[in-house]
């Protein structure tokens, strides 16, 4: 319960903040950045926040099948607009499995740099 309570403290935490602020950005989003922000500081994932994490990740399938129906719903309203949605998934697909490579690459190094010392 813990770990939960950890996420949504930082989504309320984000939705203040993004209400507060007037930013042009969602309060999840905000929320999740300022969590990042906290582990980087912090340096350690609590075990609760990871069990959580862990379930979430497990059940993402289950999460996004509303999304997916709604997408099939509406996909007659946005037949003309197919183009620019495929174009802009894919680039942002292979710019995050870049990132994520670059990112993995370099924490790795760290990793190993820290067991040497």
């Amino acid at each position: 319960m813990r770990g939960l309570f950890i996420l949504l403290f930082f989504q309320v935490l984000g939705e203040a903040g993004s209400s507060l602020l007037g930013l042009p950005l969602p309060g999840p989003v905000l929320g999740m950045l300022l969590l990042f922000g906290t582990l980087c500081v912090v340096k350690i994932v609590p075990d609760d926040l990871q069990s959580y994490a862990d379930t979430l990740i497990a059940s993402l399938g289950m999460l996004l099948i509303p999304a997916a129906t709604g997408f099939g719903y509406y996909l007659v309203k946005i037949q003309g607009q197919i183009l620019p949605i495929a174009v802009a998934a894919s680039v942002g697909t292979v710019i995050a499995i870049v990132f994520t490579g670059l990112l993995m690459n370099k924490l790795i190094r760290e990793e190993r740099e820290g067991h040497d010392d």
